[in-house]
């Protein structure tokens, strides 16, 4: 999976739908920890025109590709949106996601 990055980004997760990609060392915490339904792939991180604007800033390449599992498990998707346990959210929350949108699921 290739994706173009427009801006230098600091956050540990990035949404793209239907994509989400985690940094390597988020991917790594998330696999220690041993979550259900979550697949690694592979992922190439390029530089898209407006990433011109920031000369200073090295294009990241340290993201995996997360593939969520299904309802059930530790993190799957509904309606588009990832969904995770409250013991992944704790996981996350240890993480840069200043650019995220998170909201509690009751």
């Amino acid at each position: 999976m290739e994706y173009v990055l427009d801006y230098p980004g600091a956050n540990d997760l990035i949404q793209s739908f239907p994509v989400y990609l985690a940094r390597t060392h988020l991917a790594e915490s998330l696999l220690a920890a041993g979550f259900r339904g979550i697949t690694w792939r592979a992922a190439l991180i390029t530089q898209g025109d407006a990433y011109d604007e920031y000369p200073q800033s090295a294009v990241p390449n340290d993201y995996q590709w997360l593939v969520p599992g299904t309802a059930g498990d530790d993190c799957w998707l509904l309606d588009g949106e990832l969904i995770v346990s409250d013991r992944m959210m704790e996981v996350l929350r240890g993480c840069n996601l200043n650019e995220c949108d998170i909201e509690h699921l009751s």
